[in-house]
Order: C-alpha cells, then structure tokens, then sequence
C-alpha cells in the first residue's frame, strides 16, 4: 500500500486481510516505511478490524 500524505491533513488508509496473509491471530500490525531513508512522524489516531 503506498502512501502520500500532505501535512495537516487527516488520510484514511483501507487494507484487505489477505494483504497480511490472512492470520488467524495477531496480536500486532506494525506500520513502517519501506525506503530506508528518514521519515517525518506520523500519527496514528485509530485503528479497525472490521469483519465483512
């Protein structure tokens, strides 16, 4: 999933189960950026699991 956020401004991010591999059970997600370079802090205000 990519992201581009623009500072100041809330962004809604959606990921399907399947793109974790459909576990069974978690217990964590983490969120990291995959470029290796120095990233800006991000927020993060709330978070689902929501069944379909």
């Amino acid at each position: 999933m990519q992201a581009s956020d623009i500072a100041g401004m809330w962004a809604k991010y959606s990921a399907p189960l399947s793109a974790l591999g459909n576990p069974v059970m978690s217990t964590r997600i983490n969120i990291q950026d995959q470029s290796g370079a120095v990233q800006p802090v991000h927020c993060v205000d709330k978070g689902e699991v929501l069944s379909k």
